[in-house]
């Protein structure tokens, strides 16, 4: 996980110094880039994703487009022994944002493939393979644009009943951000809280944020990561222009 991270850290640095470095930050924007890493008692994941305004500004309410990639990697003991999984899953949305002051509110629906690979093989674990299948994603803000904000997002897809949401409160003090979160992620074969803070941190006349995390990963008993509870972080980097 600490390697992934490091990784990453380094390419955040390089990208920062490349990047262009406007005299004032763009009134207005209608794409935002976005690529991280996650590491857990679980696994690390990678991944990189989009969001378009095809009115060609955030600021207003509109048609958006999203695409998202994810690869990772994950172990865990079964009757089989020691277990390596490595997946992968790329979907596409559509979607529409509503803003009003201090609120912004936006829903998606698309599809999503998602695969699984196992070595060795195990009976027991329903999530191996590839699916595709139908997802939704939301996304809502309370003190949009405000110093004080919490935001709620969450996913849910037919492949492997995968789900994702998060509750984030922050506080912004000029370029930077930082507040408490909890997650609650899943699929046929786990479950997981975690609990934690986050941070960020806009890079001083760039489109260029970073944001950090880390906290408690506690996994559901019953599931195949039970007991492998522990320590989480990830990273990641986005660009608005």
């Amino acid at each position: 996980m600490w390697r992934a991270i490091r990784l990453l850290a380094a390419g955040v640095v390089v990208g920062v110094l490349l990047a262009p470095h406007p005299v004032a930050a763009q009134a207005t924007t209608s794409t935002a880039v976005f690529a991280g890493v996650d590491g857990g008692p679980n696994g690390n994941a990678f991944y990189f994703g989009a969001v378009t305004a095809l009115n060609g500004d955030f600021g207003r309410d509109g048609v958006l487009l999203r695409g998202l990639g994810v690869y990772g990697t994950y172990d865990y003991q079964a009757t089989v022994g020691d277990v390596h999984g490595r997946y992968w899953l790329f979907d596409e949305m559509i979607g529409y944002q509503i803003i009003r002051p201090g609120i912004r509110i936006a829903g998606y629906i698309g599809a999503e493939e998602q695969s699984h690979t196992l070595s060795p093989s195990d009976p027991t674990n329903r999530v191996v393979g590839t699916e595709t299948g139908f997802k939704v994603a939301g996304d809502l803000t309370l003190g949009h644009n405000q110093p004080l904000f919490l935001n709620l997002s969450g996913s849910y897809s037919t492949d492997f009943d995968t789900y994702w949401s998060r509750l984030r409160i922050g506080y912004k003090i000029d370029r930077f951000t930082f507040g408490p979160e909890a997650l609650r992620t899943g699929n046929e074969g786990s479950n997981a809280w975690r609990v934690g803070g986050f941070a960020q941190m806009k890079i001083d006349k760039t489109p260029i944020d970073i944001t950090v995390a880390a906290g408690q990963h506690t996994n559901d008993k019953g599931g195949i990561f039970a007991n492998k509870d522990g320590a989480y972080a990830s990273l990641n980097v986005g660009f608005a222009y």
